[in-house]
């Protein structure tokens, strides 16, 4: 796999280029055509499309028991055991282009500042808009993929915790799965703890005017405590299968500095749960979201029907809301996201198609603000270790990386 890498308007693109993939069908596949297969289950592309794609060899069915025989994917009806072959020719979007060096942290691989790094670890402070490993449409333009290319080792990176695409800050990697295991499990057991910086709106309770955040300290004074369910919201699916199953989510807050020319504050972030978006939807249950939210910010969401949706439930499964009525309510977040799916493509299509492929050809998006966000995972440290602390006796004590330029002064 090979393909030019280019920076443009503040993008960092990845040029198409082919990949192949080999899959064991799964059960529910067999017995039918790889045409009904991905007509029915795949559903990128109508019956057309895919017949072509079947025809230029872009799918291929093998069967392993025999090698030898020649199955005509548009006839040939799958058996247990077989492979699907897929050779894509990927258009991976850009993500945004990061700066190339940090002030105070001098190493870096392609750009990206190594914080830690030993024989079993990589910690980096990742940018904002990129996703940490392969995943949907991206795979060269993911973190791993970068700073495995940025080797001359060129080592697989195992991600020991999820990273959100937007979210920026310390990002640990094992050099290997069973390391990752033992990461995690302090993780998730809360052995470590980790700390975000989040740049919201309003005057944050306690805080005060701008001061240097490498002087705070972590104490009980001042913190704000939010302790809700959060639940996941999947518009691809129908209600209720749609709506994830409420979850306790706690997250401890403390004041950092309020501007009162902006009227923000910069935020500490201490999350002592792992669900998803818990910080940013913690802070827009406490009014405070974060400046540049297109999700969960109230003034600038691209998903108001979406955003309220959050602010009214805490738990879906109980509210006093009919099923017919919350049915509703989720058909009308679905054609929010289909509206804002549609607007997006139809802004960044140019008109032509890849004369490879045939897939619509896409510009560079004029508005990057979905790969921006002011927050920031600022330290992990082990659970007995201040994270204020130098104490160099243990190793893994704290990672900890530059304070973003946002949450200067």
């Amino acid at each position: 796999m090979s393909s030019k890498i280019w920076l443009s308007h503040g993008l960092r693109h990845v040029s198409p280029y082919y990949k192949k993939t080999q899959v064991f069908v799964k059960g529910r596949w067999v017995g039918r055509t790889v045409l009904d297969v991905l007509v029915k289950e795949f559903r990128s592309f109508d019956m057309e499309y895919y017949t072509k794609a079947i025809q230029k060899g872009r799918f291929k069915l093998i069967r392993k028991s025999d090698p030898v025989l020649k199955l005509d994917p548009l006839k040939s009806v799958i058996k247990s055991g077989d492979i699907l072959e897929t050779v894509i020719h990927r258009h991976e979007p850009p993500v945004k282009a990061w700066p190339i060096m940090h002030t105070s942290i001098k190493d870096n691989i392609e750009g990206i500042p190594i914080v830690f790094e030993d024989d079993q670890l990589l910690v980096v402070d990742k940018p904002c808009g990129i996703p940490v490993h392969p995943t949907g449409g991206y795979h060269l333009n993911s973190l791993t993929e970068v700073i495995k290319h940025g080797r001359e080792d060129q080592i697989k990176l195992y991600p020991c915790h999820r990273l959100d695409k937007v979210t920026s800050g310390i990002t640990i990697m094992a050099k290997n799965n069973l390391f990752a295991n033992t990461i995690q499990t302090k993780i998730q057991s809360h052995e470590m703890q980790k700390l975000y910086l989040a740049r919201v709106e309003g005057k944050f309770p306690n805080s005060s005017e701008p001061y240097d955040l490498t002087s705070w300290k972590e104490t009980d004074e001042y913190v704000v405590k939010c302790s809700t369910s959060i639940f996941t919201v999947q518009t691809k699916k129908q209600f209720p299968n749609g709506l994830g199953a409420s979850k306790r989510a706690e997250t401890w807050f403390y004041p950092g500095w309020y501007d009162s020319v902006t009227n923000e504050s910069i935020v500490i972030c201490k999350p002592l749960t792992g669900r998803t978006h818990q910080i940013r939807i913690h802070l827009l249950k406490m009014g405070f979201p974060i400046i540049n939210d297109t999700l969960y910010c109230p003034t600038v969401t691209k998903y108001p029907l979406y955003v309220d949706f959050f602010q009214q439930y805490d738990e879906w499964e109980n509210s006093t809301k009919s099923k017919d009525y919350l049915n509703d309510q989720f058909n009308k977040l679905i054609e929010e996201a289909t509206t804002v799916r549609e607007s997006r493509l139809a802004n960044i299509k140019d008109g032509s198609t890849c004369v490879e492929c045939e897939l619509p050809i896409m510009r560079n998006p004029e508005d990057i603000s979905d790969l921006t966000l002011d927050l920031h995972a600022w330290k992990y440290y082990h659970l007995n270790v201040s994270p204020s602390s130098e104490d160099s006796s243990n190793t893994y004590s704290c990672f900890q990386t530059d304070i973003p330029v946002w949450a200067g002064y």
